[in-house]
This record gives C-alpha cells, sequence and structure tokens, in this order.
C-alpha cells in the first residue's frame, strides 16, 4: 500500500520545469490584465470627472440665469472689491456646485476652497499652491469684435481680452454650434512654475494642447471638456480648433 501510494505521489508532483511554466504562465496573464485594469481604473475616474465638468456646466448656467452673464475668471486681487482672487471663476460657481460660498480671508483659504469637491479632478495630483484641475474658455478668440467669429451676446470684463457669454450666445459672423465651443476644460500647469501655476483661462488651443504647459492629458490619453450646450465631451490631442471649438 505504501509503495502504491508512493508511486500515486510520484506521478502527480510537479517537476520542476512544469512549476516554472506555470509561473511563467501567470506573469504572463498579469503582464496582459495589469495594463487592462489600469485602463480600466482610469476610465472609471474619467466618468467622475466628466461628472465633475456636467454638475460646473450646470452652475454655470444656473448663474447665468441670475446674473445674465456668464461667471468669468477675469476677476483678480489687483480689483479692491475681489479679494484674494474671490472674484474667479471657481470661486463665484461655488454655491451653484454644491459648495460652501464662504469668501476667502486670506491666501490659505483661497488655496483650500478653489481645488475641492466637484472642482477636483480624481486622476489629478495637486503639485503646489496654485495648481489646479480645470480652466473656463477667455473666449478672447470668439467674442472679440476684432476676430471674425463675432460671438453676440458678449461682455468685455476689466482683465485684458477675457470675455464672457450667455449659454445663448451664437458666432453671428463664422458659424460655430454651441455643441462644439468649449466652455471649461482641464489644463495643465505653467512648465517651469516653481507653485505648478495652473490658469484660471485657456486661452486658445496652444495651451490646451500643451504649449507653455503641460499637456495633462490624464484620461487614456484624452481630456475631458464640457461644452456651451451643456454636454461632456473626450477629447485627444490635435481635435482642438486653435480658437477653441472641436473640429
Amino acid at each position: 500500500m505504501q509503495m502504491l501510494t508512493a508511486a500515486h505521489q510520484h506521478k502527480t508532483a510537479f517537476t520542476l520545469i512544469e512549476l516554472l511554466v506555470v509561473i511563467s504562465i501567470i506573469s504572463l496573464l498579469i503582464g496582459i490584465l495589469l495594463p487592462a485594469l489600469a485602463s480600466a481604473r482610469e476610465t472609471s475616474r474619467s466618468i467622475k470627472c466628466s461628472t465633475n465638468l456636467r454638475q460646473i456646466g450646470y452652475g454655470e448656467f444656473s448663474y447665468s440665469n441670475d446674473f445674465t452673464w456668464f461667471t468669468t475668471a477675469a476677476f483678480d486681487n489687483g480689483v479692491g472689491d475681489y479679494k484674494y482672487h474671490s472674484g474667479r471663476w471657481y470661486m463665484t460657481l461655488r454655491p451653484y456646485i454644491g459648495l460652501k460660498n464662504d469668501v476667502p480671508t486670506n491666501w490659505n483659504t483661497f488655496i483650500n476652497t478653489g481645488d475641492t469637491g466637484v472642482l477636483a479632478c480624481p486622476s489629478w495630483q495637486k503639485l503646489g499652491n496654485d495648481h489646479k484641475s480645470y480652466a473656463q474658455n477667455s473666449f478672447r478668440l470668439l467674442a472679440d469684435p476684432g476676430n471674425v467669429f463675432k460671438m453676440e451676446p458678449h461682455k468685455e470684463w476689466g482683465s485684458p481680452e477675457i470675455y464672457t457669454v450667455r449659454p445663448d450666445s451664437q458666432t453671428t459672423a463664422r458659424k460655430v454650434h454651441s455643441s462644439k465651443i468649449m466652455l471649461i476644460s482641464e489644463l495643465g500647469y505653467y512648465i517651469g512654475s516653481p507653485t505648478f501655476n495652473t490658469d484660471f483661462a485657456i486661452r486658445s488651443a496652444n495651451e490646451w494642447n500643451g504649449l507653455g504647459v503641460t499637456a495633462d492629458f490624464r484620461h487614456n490619453d484624452a481630456k475631458n471638456t464640457v461644452f456651451m450646450d451643456g454636454h461632456v465631451g473626450s477629447n485627444r490631442l490635435g481635435t482642438m480648433d486653435y480658437n477653441l471649438y472641436i473640429y
């Protein structure tokens, strides 16, 4: 009986070569699955980012109902009524996107309230005091009467080349549908900035594509944008026209 058992164990035991083959197969499967799992995880984060931007877009529309014009990032701490950047778009919109409407009393409170909740992309990693997830279209290229698009109605703010538009604004000269015009999108930080400063406005597709700033296509080589009609799209490098609308 003992001899049969020993023979049986000899037949069923793994040899070293068989064990190495099994380990190799497992390693190969892990190597195949890990990128797929990472991609799936990033897809989940991209969906959350899209939800953030959709809520921000709804906040813009709600604000426009109360104040006629879109909020803007033009106000700065140089304007007496808007200390500590409290007039920037992501500060003005807070009560419309589920955040507290506390007016900053110092730079620390500004920093701590400008990049929380829906203002923070889940794939974004804060690197410095001025690092943000999202930035707003300055509408300099579409609304400036000196350019070919002539978006109406619009309003020019005190900050140079910063405009705001309404949800029903249209390009009256060269036609571009609202579903193609960027409202707010993801943006990287200025290359070489010691504080990793992300601008509050996007002035052209050069910035959006990563000229002078990090490209930050965070979601499987794409970035999210909420457009003038309220929908959110995922766009890759080279799909944004210089004037900040998609081809």
